[in-house]
């Protein structure tokens, strides 16, 4: 949920509405379709308000037309800290455009959140801060036993990235630190250098790239089945540089930090003889030594061997995932595979280019291993969907499968300015004829994620993969059936999955679909969840199709108890659409009587005409009103009066184009329900005023008459007459 600028719009924001000016966010649902958002504009608001409400509840699309208005900025955290109270949290944004904020050391306090930004100052959730505050006991000891989990700690307090200097401050003042500061820094610091949760490219800067609580696992895990490696020996950088200059150098007595900067100098200077005193798999003792290379690599152009390095990675992976005896061999084997594939996608869009034909021929083979490793992980997850790597594994697809659309597109970059431009289509082919193999892999995990984890874990990587392999029919008619299967009741989180994934899917679907889709609604219906009003209307055009339950529905459906359901839910769905219905028609005959009055009041033939054309345009629900009302004949005769009031006064031979249109848009309608035109405008009718009947032929006692509009007929009324659409308006002959 958006402000005008593309703010996201929290508890606590303020916004400026143009008429009701600054509010304050109290609380925002994004559970609802259209987001809902409850807003406190205060008292002065209040008179303004036609129905005198405050706070309002405003939609996401009424929100995207307003203003964020410049406040205090929690950076989406609760925490926050003042300079006389401490620490403090905030536990609501009350009416009255207050936020409620409770301290530790002194309780509640009110703040307008205009000022607040004077005062109080946000904390990072999950920080040092906020752990120190909140849960001190779980620092005891961490400076010795989770060092780099110290360390990630203090860096989300500075939002990811900090300098050495700033993270001294914030960890020595915690007063966590058993020893002085230095010589912890400096175990720390080789660490760092080796663990692929930080990256420390500035100079006295550290940026962490993983969540706080990961980082302790990801240090052991550069190969976890081999011997501890010997601590990093003293040598000097000139010594580095000269050592791997002649290939002399042992990679794992150096950090990758070290790595990093003796390939940059080297490559800077046009030597890369270095790289081939090394077999690649020599680089594969460190994630971070080998991403240090490959970055290295790709930023100068180094084609041949990035290719030749990605090429390694990926096929020790793929062989990771083949190879019966490799797992054994791993304690952390999830968390092994992980750490990989981030580093494929983390160099993925890096390729270097422009390629020869040597390197053309390398890029395939490279396309070729990466497909593959993507079928491998898909059937590893699934396979191995109840063991504690099963999250690892989650996680390693979808960053190879989000490396795949940089990789595509990297190679496509490096080749294009390459002569030989057949290799491009026939690398795109490739990858292409690999994606079938993929979606059937893909669409099952995707499954087990969504029906596992609900809303939770991978569901906004399940939408991106949707949207790229344009997946979802497939995706409808998995879900309709895993619900329908033995007419077990879904769960709590499974049906808030499908309310998110069937808003997601509500624009795409396709009439093929719309059975599937109307299952899953069914269901959602049953279980109290509220349908977006898209959905209610794809209901209508297929209840006529599935209210049979028998030969409708496919054997999957027909299983357990579904018939059942669907027989209850279109009963429940149809009375809440005739609810809805019923509501709907009353506004639209209220509509209706609202036009009457501005054609009656109007002298303006054409705005009349206008007018109607839109009113008629703008309401969907104009043929329904219309059935219903025919018995007593309500809308009908509204419509009537407004055909009579287009033709009277109106001159004959103006010929107004947006009057015409509107005239035959209204006998259509009127043809529609059997309602039969007796006379065209001009003609000579008779006109019985006792029995209110339109005549022709014989002329009674009280006259011929001219009709200054045609004359209706309509089917007999409740007491068995025929009558009037309308009092026509008559000249007398």
């Amino acid at each position: 949920m958006k402000t005008r600028e593309g703010i996201e719009l929290q508890k606590g924001s303020l916004i400026r509405h143009h008429k009701f000016g600054v509010g304050l966010v109290l609380s925002v649902d994004k559970t609802k379709n259209p987001q809902m958002a409850e807003i406190d504009f205060g008292s002065e608001a209040c008179r303004r308000c036609p129905h005198g409400e405050s706070p309002h509840l405003m939609s996401e699309n009424i929100l995207r037309k307003t203003q964020f208005e410049e406040g205090f900025d929690s950076r989406g955290s609760s925490n926050v800290t003042h300079s006389t109270f401490g620490f403090g949290r905030i536990i609501s944004a009350e009416a009255g455009n207050i936020l409620k904020i409770e301290f530790q050391k002194v309780g509640e306090k009110l703040f307008d959140p205009r000022l607040a930004k004077r005062y109080l100052t946000s904390v990072p959730e999950n920080g040092l801060q906020d752990f120190l505050a909140n849960d001190p006991d779980s620092l005891k000891d961490m400076d010795v036993k989770a060092p780099l989990q110290l360390l990630a700690m203090a860096l989300t307090d500075h939002y990811g990235e900090a300098t050495v200097s700033d993270l001294k401050d914030s960890i020595r003042n915690s007063g966590i630190l058993s020893r002085s500061w230095e010589p912890w820094w400096r175990s720390v610091e080789v660490m760092v250098g080796t663990s692929p949760a930080f990256l420390t490219e500035k100079p006295d800067s550290v940026k962490l790239e993983y969540d706080f609580s990961k980082v302790e696992n990801l240090a052991l895990i550069e190969d976890p089945g081999s011997p501890k490696r010997p601590a990093k020996s003293e040598i000097s950088f000139p010594q580095i540089l000269e050592s791997l200059s002649r290939g002399t150098l042992s990679l794992d007595s150096v950090s990758a930090a070290q790595i990093r900067k003796a390939c940059r100098e080297l490559l800077a200077e046009g030597k890369s003889e270095f790289l081939r005193a090394y077999e690649p798999c020599d680089w594969l003792v460190s994630v971070t030594g080998t991403r240090a290379v490959l970055d290295e690599l790709s930023r100068h152009k180094s084609a041949s061997y990035w290719l030749e390095h990605m090429l390694l990675v990926t096929n020790e992976l793929r062989h990771s995932l083949t190879d019966p005896g490799f797992r054994q061999t791993r304690s952390g084997w999830g968390k092994w595979v992980e750490a990989r594939s981030n580093l494929l996608e983390n160099s993925m869009g890096k390729a270097p280019g422009p390629f020869n034909d040597d390197e053309i021929r390398t890029a395939e083979e490279l396309c070729e291993a990466i497909c593959r490793l993507y079928v491998n992980l898909s059937a590893e997850a699934i396979s191995d969907w109840t063991i504690n790597a099963k999250n690892a594994l989650v996680r390693s697809l979808a960053n190879a499968t989000e490396a795949q659309n940089l990789f595509a597109s990297s190679i496509s970059s490096a080749t294009s300015h390459y002569d030989n431009r057949d290799a491009r289509p026939h690398i795109a082919e490739m990858i292409s004829s690999y994606m079938e193999l993929l979606e059937d892999t893909l669409k099952f995990l995707t499954m087990r994620v969504l029906l596992t984890h609900g809303g939770g874990l991978g569901l906004e990587k399940v939408w991106a993969y949707l949207d790229r392999t344009h997946s979802d029919p497939q995706i409808i008619e998995y879900l309709s059936n895993e619900l329908s299967m033995n007419g077990s009741e879904p769960s709590s989180d499974l049906i808030i999955a499908l309310a998110e994934i069937s808003t997601f899917l509500a624009e795409r679907i396709t009439d093929d679909d719309s059975q599937s889709l109307l299952k899953i609604q069914i269901l959602l219906s049953l279980n109290g969840i509220e349908l977006p009003q898209r959905f209610e209307e794809t209901l209508v055009e297929n209840l006529s199709h599935v209210i049979t339950v028998g030969p409708g529905l496919d054997e999957s459906s027909r299983a357990g108890n579904f018939p059942g359901l669907l027989q209850r839910a279109v009963g429940q769905i149809t009375g809440n659409m005739e609810e809805k219905r019923s509501r709907e028609l009353s506004k639209t005959n209220k509509e209706l009587s609202k036009l009457r009055d501005d054609l009656a009041t109007s002298k303006n033939k054409r705005e009349k005409a206008e007018s109607l054309n839109k009113q008629l345009g703008a309401s969907a629900l104009l043929p329904e009103a219309i059935a219903e009302s025919r018995g007593q004949l309500k809308v009908l005769s509204e419509l009537a009066f407004y055909y009579q009031e287009l033709f009277v006064g109106m001159e004959k031979s103006s010929g107004d184009s947006s009057i015409r249109a509107t005239i035959n848009q209204l006998e259509s309608i009127f043809a529609n329900f059997g309602i039969r035109k007796v006379g065209e405008i001009g003609s000579k009718v008779t006109y019985d005023s006792s029995s209110h009947k339109v005549i022709r032929g014989e002329i009674p006692s009280n006259g011929e008459v001219t009709l200054v509009c045609p004359g209706f007929s309509v089917a007999k009324n409740n007491e068995g007459d025929n009558t009037p659409l309308f009092q026509m308006a008559l000249v007398e002959g």
